[in-house]
Protein backbone atom coordinates (compact mmCIF):
# COMPACT_ATOMS: atom_id res chain seq x y z
CA UNK A 1 0.00 0.00 0.00
CA UNK A 2 0.74 3.59 -0.82
CA UNK A 3 -0.39 7.16 -1.00
CA UNK A 4 1.56 9.28 -3.59
CA UNK A 5 0.91 13.18 -3.48
CA UNK A 6 1.87 15.53 -6.78
CA UNK A 7 2.19 19.22 -6.14
CA UNK A 8 1.60 20.21 -9.60
CA UNK A 9 -2.12 20.84 -9.38
CA UNK A 10 -1.28 23.34 -6.73
CA UNK A 11 1.49 24.94 -8.33
CA UNK A 12 -0.75 25.61 -11.69
CA UNK A 13 -3.59 26.90 -9.24
CA UNK A 14 -1.86 29.60 -7.73
CA UNK A 15 0.89 30.48 -10.35
CA UNK A 16 -1.15 33.63 -12.12
CA UNK A 17 -1.33 35.14 -9.27
CA UNK A 18 2.45 35.45 -7.84
CA UNK A 19 4.77 37.71 -9.14
CA UNK A 20 8.11 36.74 -10.62
CA UNK A 21 10.29 36.27 -7.75
CA UNK A 22 7.33 34.27 -5.97
CA UNK A 23 6.65 32.06 -9.34
CA UNK A 24 10.53 31.27 -8.84
CA UNK A 25 10.34 30.05 -5.88
CA UNK A 26 6.95 27.76 -6.27
CA UNK A 27 8.53 25.09 -6.65
CA UNK A 28 10.81 24.91 -4.07
CA UNK A 29 7.56 26.10 -1.84
CA UNK A 30 5.42 22.94 -3.55
CA UNK A 31 8.15 20.17 -2.67
CA UNK A 32 8.65 21.86 1.34
CA UNK A 33 4.54 21.44 1.63
CA UNK A 34 4.20 17.75 -0.05
CA UNK A 35 6.79 16.73 2.21
CA UNK A 36 5.91 18.51 5.20
CA UNK A 37 2.43 16.85 4.73
CA UNK A 38 3.67 13.44 4.04
CA UNK A 39 5.42 13.74 7.46
CA UNK A 40 2.52 14.21 8.96
CA UNK A 41 1.16 11.10 7.40
CA UNK A 42 3.83 9.31 8.28
CA UNK A 43 3.38 10.51 11.85
CA UNK A 44 -0.66 9.84 11.66
CA UNK A 45 -0.27 6.42 10.42
CA UNK A 46 2.00 5.22 13.57
CA UNK A 47 -0.25 7.40 16.01
CA UNK A 48 -3.02 4.69 14.56
CA UNK A 49 -1.15 1.28 14.64
CA UNK A 50 0.20 2.50 17.96
CA UNK A 51 -3.63 2.80 19.39
CA UNK A 52 -5.30 0.02 17.31
CA UNK A 53 -2.67 -2.58 17.68
CA UNK A 54 -1.44 -4.54 20.79
CA UNK A 55 2.26 -3.24 21.73
CA UNK A 56 3.06 -2.87 18.04
CA UNK A 57 7.16 -3.68 18.01
CA UNK A 58 9.52 -0.94 16.93
CA UNK A 59 10.21 -2.64 13.62
CA UNK A 60 6.34 -2.62 12.86
CA UNK A 61 6.27 1.40 13.72
CA UNK A 62 9.38 1.84 11.71
CA UNK A 63 8.17 0.65 8.71
CA UNK A 64 6.39 3.17 7.43
CA UNK A 65 8.79 5.62 5.12
CA UNK A 66 8.49 8.48 2.96
CA UNK A 67 9.99 9.50 -0.38
CA UNK A 68 10.26 13.19 -0.65
CA UNK A 69 9.76 15.75 -3.17
CA UNK A 70 12.02 17.96 -4.67
CA UNK A 71 12.14 21.17 -7.03
CA UNK A 72 12.25 18.78 -10.02
CA UNK A 73 10.16 15.97 -9.17
CA UNK A 74 7.16 17.27 -7.33
CA UNK A 75 5.84 13.89 -5.79
CA UNK A 76 6.15 12.97 -2.45
CA UNK A 77 4.92 9.02 -0.73
CA UNK A 78 3.98 7.14 2.19
CA UNK A 79 4.88 3.79 1.57
CA UNK A 80 5.62 0.40 3.83
CA UNK A 81 8.62 -1.67 3.57
CA UNK A 82 8.29 -4.33 1.63
CA UNK A 83 11.95 -6.00 2.12
CA UNK A 84 13.89 -6.47 4.47
CA UNK A 85 17.31 -7.86 5.59
CA UNK A 86 17.45 -11.45 7.48
CA UNK A 87 13.48 -10.68 8.39
CA UNK A 88 10.17 -11.03 7.11
CA UNK A 89 9.13 -7.37 5.87
CA UNK A 90 6.25 -5.38 7.86
CA UNK A 91 4.09 -5.74 4.62
CA UNK A 92 3.80 -9.14 5.30
CA UNK A 93 1.16 -8.78 8.29
CA UNK A 94 0.72 -5.06 7.67
CA UNK A 95 -1.35 -4.98 4.06
CA UNK A 96 -3.59 -8.00 5.93
CA UNK A 97 -4.60 -5.28 8.75
CA UNK A 98 -4.83 -2.55 5.78
CA UNK A 99 -7.41 -4.64 3.12
CA UNK A 100 -8.61 -7.78 5.45
CA UNK A 101 -8.79 -11.05 4.40
CA UNK A 102 -6.03 -13.56 4.95
CA UNK A 103 -2.37 -13.12 5.83
CA UNK A 104 0.32 -14.49 3.79
CA UNK A 105 2.69 -17.13 4.45
CA UNK A 106 5.65 -16.07 6.96
CA UNK A 107 8.89 -17.36 6.37
CA UNK A 108 9.03 -19.71 9.32
CA UNK A 109 5.63 -21.88 8.22
CA UNK A 110 7.03 -22.27 4.81
CA UNK A 111 9.86 -24.00 6.60
CA UNK A 112 7.76 -25.85 9.19
CA UNK A 113 5.60 -26.90 5.75
CA UNK A 114 8.49 -28.64 4.30
CA UNK A 115 8.52 -30.90 7.79
CA UNK A 116 4.75 -31.42 7.50
CA UNK A 117 3.48 -29.20 10.03
CA UNK A 118 0.72 -27.29 7.50
CA UNK A 119 0.69 -23.90 5.97
CA UNK A 120 0.16 -21.35 8.91
CA UNK A 121 1.07 -21.25 12.81
CA UNK A 122 -0.18 -19.96 15.94
CA UNK A 123 1.01 -19.70 19.55
CA UNK A 124 -0.13 -22.60 21.46
CA UNK A 125 0.38 -22.20 24.97
CA UNK A 126 4.05 -23.69 25.36
CA UNK A 127 5.15 -20.74 23.42
CA UNK A 128 7.72 -18.15 24.74
CA UNK A 129 6.18 -14.42 23.89
CA UNK A 130 8.71 -11.71 23.74
CA UNK A 131 7.41 -8.17 25.69
CA UNK A 132 4.87 -7.43 22.70
CA UNK A 133 3.00 -10.11 23.11
CA UNK A 134 4.45 -12.21 19.79
CA UNK A 135 6.63 -15.46 19.44
CA UNK A 136 9.71 -14.79 20.64
CA UNK A 137 12.10 -14.86 17.39
CA UNK A 138 14.72 -16.51 19.66
CA UNK A 139 12.35 -19.40 20.46
CA UNK A 140 10.98 -19.61 17.02
CA UNK A 141 14.21 -20.24 15.70
CA UNK A 142 15.12 -22.86 18.31
CA UNK A 143 11.86 -24.69 17.19
CA UNK A 144 12.96 -24.09 13.38
CA UNK A 145 16.67 -25.51 14.15
CA UNK A 146 15.42 -28.80 15.86
CA UNK A 147 13.12 -29.99 14.08
CA UNK A 148 16.02 -28.41 11.24
CA UNK A 149 13.52 -26.94 9.06
CA UNK A 150 16.02 -23.98 8.57
CA UNK A 151 17.80 -26.74 5.80
CA UNK A 152 21.46 -27.11 6.64
CA UNK A 153 23.09 -23.75 6.02
CA UNK A 154 20.39 -22.10 8.23
CA UNK A 155 20.39 -24.94 10.74
CA UNK A 156 24.51 -25.03 11.30
CA UNK A 157 24.11 -21.15 11.06
CA UNK A 158 22.06 -20.73 14.20
CA UNK A 159 23.24 -23.63 16.14
CA UNK A 160 27.06 -23.55 17.39
CA UNK A 161 29.31 -27.02 17.46
CA UNK A 162 30.09 -26.68 20.45
CA UNK A 163 28.91 -30.11 23.01
CA UNK A 164 27.14 -27.41 24.89
CA UNK A 165 24.81 -26.72 22.23
CA UNK A 166 24.45 -29.92 21.04
CA UNK A 167 23.44 -31.30 24.44
CA UNK A 168 20.86 -28.42 24.79
CA UNK A 169 19.65 -29.40 21.15
CA UNK A 170 18.95 -33.24 21.85
CA UNK A 171 17.34 -32.05 25.07
CA UNK A 172 14.64 -29.78 23.44
CA UNK A 173 12.93 -33.24 22.39
CA UNK A 174 9.90 -31.67 19.77
CA UNK A 175 7.91 -33.22 16.35
CA UNK A 176 5.43 -32.28 14.53
CA UNK A 177 2.28 -34.24 14.75
CA UNK A 178 -1.47 -34.55 16.35
CA UNK A 179 -0.79 -37.26 19.26
CA UNK A 180 -3.84 -38.68 20.54
CA UNK A 181 -6.41 -37.10 18.53
CA UNK A 182 -4.97 -33.44 19.83
CA UNK A 183 -4.70 -30.77 17.43
CA UNK A 184 -1.92 -30.52 14.50
CA UNK A 185 1.17 -28.29 15.81
CA UNK A 186 4.77 -28.71 16.72
CA UNK A 187 5.13 -30.66 20.50
CA UNK A 188 7.73 -30.87 23.54
CA UNK A 189 8.11 -33.87 24.86
CA UNK A 190 8.42 -33.66 28.61
CA UNK A 191 10.31 -35.58 31.14
CA UNK A 192 9.55 -35.15 34.93
CA UNK A 193 9.60 -36.61 38.38
CA UNK A 194 5.89 -37.49 37.83
CA UNK A 195 6.31 -38.82 34.70
CA UNK A 196 6.82 -38.04 30.73
CA UNK A 197 4.01 -35.31 29.20
CA UNK A 198 3.49 -33.79 26.01
CA UNK A 199 3.28 -29.46 25.60
CA UNK A 200 1.87 -27.73 22.57
CA UNK A 201 4.32 -25.42 21.35
CA UNK A 202 2.74 -23.65 17.86
CA UNK A 203 -0.92 -25.19 16.63
CA UNK A 204 -0.54 -25.85 12.65
CA UNK A 205 -3.40 -25.14 10.29
CA UNK A 206 -3.84 -25.34 6.37
CA UNK A 207 -6.42 -22.32 6.85
CA UNK A 208 -4.81 -18.98 6.60
CA UNK A 209 -5.27 -16.52 9.82
CA UNK A 210 -8.05 -13.85 8.48
CA UNK A 211 -8.10 -10.60 9.49
CA UNK A 212 -10.53 -7.58 9.73
CA UNK A 213 -9.54 -4.30 8.54
CA UNK A 214 -8.12 -2.58 11.32
CA UNK A 215 -5.84 0.12 9.58
CA UNK A 216 -6.94 1.52 6.99
CA UNK A 217 -4.10 3.22 5.73
CA UNK A 218 -4.97 4.97 2.55
CA UNK A 219 -8.40 6.50 4.74
CA UNK A 220 -5.97 7.68 7.24
CA UNK A 221 -3.67 9.04 4.86
CA UNK A 222 -6.52 10.92 2.97
CA UNK A 223 -8.17 12.71 6.11
CA UNK A 224 -5.09 13.82 7.32
CA UNK A 225 -4.33 15.25 3.84
CA UNK A 226 -7.54 17.00 3.67
CA UNK A 227 -7.09 18.21 7.47
CA UNK A 228 -3.80 19.66 7.11
CA UNK A 229 -2.29 20.47 3.02
CA UNK A 230 -3.72 23.99 2.94
CA UNK A 231 -2.28 25.21 6.32
CA UNK A 232 1.68 23.22 5.19
CA UNK A 233 1.59 24.76 1.73
CA UNK A 234 0.83 28.00 3.03
CA UNK A 235 3.56 27.71 5.50
CA UNK A 236 5.60 26.39 2.49
CA UNK A 237 4.75 29.53 0.40
CA UNK A 238 5.75 32.07 3.38
CA UNK A 239 8.90 30.12 4.16
CA UNK A 240 9.97 29.89 0.42
CA UNK A 241 9.51 33.92 -0.03
CA UNK A 242 11.08 34.84 3.05
CA UNK A 243 14.72 32.41 1.61
CA UNK A 244 14.07 33.97 -1.46
CA UNK A 245 16.75 36.24 -3.76
CA UNK A 246 15.70 39.14 -5.54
Amino acid sequence: MRIEMTGLETMHRVRDKLGEVERRQLPFATAVGLNNIAERIRRGEREVMRQRFDRPTPYTLDALYVRRASKSKLEAEVNIKDSAYKAAPASLWLNAEITGGDRRQKRSEKALGRVGGGKFWTPAPGAVMDGYGNVGRGFLVKVLSALKAHGEQGYMANRSKSKRSQRKARGFDIFVGAPNGEPMGVWQRINSAHGHGLKPLLWMQDQAPTYQVRFPFDKIAANIYRAHAPEEFERAIRLALATARG
